[in-house]
């Protein structure tokens, strides 16, 4: 269509829709051009060469044709990038829900990075994208980790006594962490994590568990001091803490691998109420977040999550008592490097 200036106002009615354009002297009315360049579905009424309003009649089986036209276009673009990130999160779902029952992690190293790349490639500013990611990662871990706690607490692999020495720090220390969270940048926050990732992920790798005739430790300090610490990441970070948890509590506790997987998980769950309700709180009021979003917690990307998550820590926890776990603990520690490097901007 020639160039020109339009000044458009609709009058919707039963069967017409008029149009005022405005032409100038520089860019004439439309209505000095031959009817060639004039849109095939209008009729025109009055023609009044280079002056201010022109109206035009719409034949309403073409309005109908135009609607139809838009629809074809938009309503499956719309469909096949809902589609996708349902898939996307449902693959992740299953992943992170193997891996709590299996390894005793919530599944934050991949929940945040998947998360946080779908919200910034619908348009989310990476600020709130990053809290965001951080907030739905503790909301899911939490029926995530309730699900392998039950079937690690049956199996009796879970230290009654450390975690009631655990439980109390490690929801200070989320609830704190995560306020701190919400202060700070989102490339600083991208970092840490990064950084956090790739150290859990070379100590998994390189160090050895100590022998299993090594006595565990009996120090309540130690264990008030590490639920804090473990609280403190969990809030910071956005993730269950169990890449940190279970490291220490096999290298430095002194845990057995089995009971410091089941002890891990459900102190997961304690650590991560307290991150959730924080993020939720101190995001209720933040503007331009994404819809069906409940402070710095998105609901539909953690109700997928949850939804398959949830029986997949079931399969997971099965799979631990039956298998070796350390060519599954390899293939996950590679993927956090991975993902590790992704985040700190290396690629």
């Amino acid at each position: 269509m020639p160039r020109h200036n339009l000044i458009l106002s609709f009058f919707l009615g039963d069967k017409n829709l008029f149009i005022t354009c405005g032409g100038s002297r520089k860019y004439p009315a439309l209505s000095s051009y031959s009817p060639r360049h004039q849109p095939v579905w209008y009729k025109p009424i009055i023609f009044y060469d280079h002056t201010l309003v022109t109206f035009w009649r719409l034949i309403s089986d073409q309005k109908n044709r135009v609607a139809d036209l838009y629809a074809s276009i938009t309503v499956p673009v719309i469909m096949d990038t809902l589609i996708l990130t349902v898939v996307i999160l449902v693959i992740t779902g299953s992943i992170i829900g193997f891996a709590s029952g299996f390894l005793g992690v919530g599944g934050g190293f991949l929940m945040v990075p998947v998360q946080f790349w779908l919200l910034t490639s619908l348009g989310t500013d990476p600020t709130l994208a990053i809290r965001i990611a951080f907030g739905t990662s503790l909301a899911v871990v939490i029926p995530t980790a309730i699900s392998g706690s039950w079937a690690h607490h049956c199996r009796k692999c879970v230290l009654v006594r450390p975690l009631t020495l655990m439980i109390v720090p490690a929801v200070i220390g989320s609830i704190s962490g995560a306020t701190i969270a919400t202060h700070l940048p989102g490339p600083l926050l991208e970092f840490f994590f990064g950084i956090l990732i790739l150290v859990a992920a070379m100590v998994m790798l390189l160090v050895r568990a100590p022998p299993d005739s090594l006595p565990m430790t009996e120090n309540r300090l130690a264990f008030v001091f590490w639920g804090l610490t473990f609280g403190c990441i969990s809030g910071l970070l956005g993730i269950g803490g169990g890449i940190v948890m279970v490291p220490v509590m096999i290298l430095i506790l002194r845990f057995p691998l089995h009971k410091a997987i089941g002890t891990s998980t459900v102190l997961m769950v304690f650590s991560s109420i307290g991150g959730a309700i924080t993020y939720i709180v101190n995001g209720l009021s933040v503007p331009g977040l994404p819809p069906y979003s409940f402070g710095y917690v998105n609901l539909l990307q953690g109700g997928i999550l949850a939804a398959v998550s949830v029986p997949m820590a079931q399969v997971g926890v099965r799979a631990v008592h039956r298998f070796s776990a350390g060519q599954v603990k390899i293939v996950f520690c590679i993927v956090m490097i991975v993902i590790g490097l992704h985040m700190i901007g290396i690629f």
